[in-house]
């Protein structure tokens, strides 16, 4: 087997390598002490840092709900331009699919509504169509 000699050399060789590994987990476990107390409050931020941190977050809070409101205002304006633009071009184009009649276009923010009269002459008697509905009756 393993002379005397050989087996105190590798006990001493596995005991200074645990020794270095030990050295390198307690220099780790400092670091690690180190850094958790590095992040702990310092006596700087006592209650009243505190409470003016947490005012000038309300306040910055307040200017951004501020300036959110101004930006759906705008979003809205532009919204309503939007909406004008596509009622006039929608007007134009039944203009131009049916020159003879005259078409009225209703719209607001939660409908469309879209109402059209044509005139038609048939001999001397003129007819008005004022209600496209099922519902109604021409006369």
């Amino acid at each position: 087997m393993f002379s005397p000699v050989y087996m105190s050399m590798m006990l001493i060789t596995d005991i200074v390598n645990y020794a270095a590994l030990f050295a390198n987990l307690i220099a780790r476990c400092a670091k690690d002490i180190d850094t958790l107390i590095e992040s702990l409050p310092s006596e700087e931020s006592s209650q009243e840092l505190q409470v003016a941190s947490l005012s000038r977050l309300e306040q910055e809070n307040q200017q951004a709900g501020e300036q959110l409101e101004e930006v759906v205002r705008q979003g809205e304006a532009l919204l309503q331009r939007i909406q004008a633009a596509l009622q006039d071009i929608a007007q134009s184009q039944l203009d131009m699919q049916n020159p003879t009649s005259t078409t009225v276009i209703n719209m607001n923010l939660n409908s469309c509504n879209i109402k059209q009269e044509a005139s038609i002459n048939t001999s001397n008697n003129t007819h008005q169509l004022s209600d496209p509905s099922p519902n109604s009756i021409n006369q």
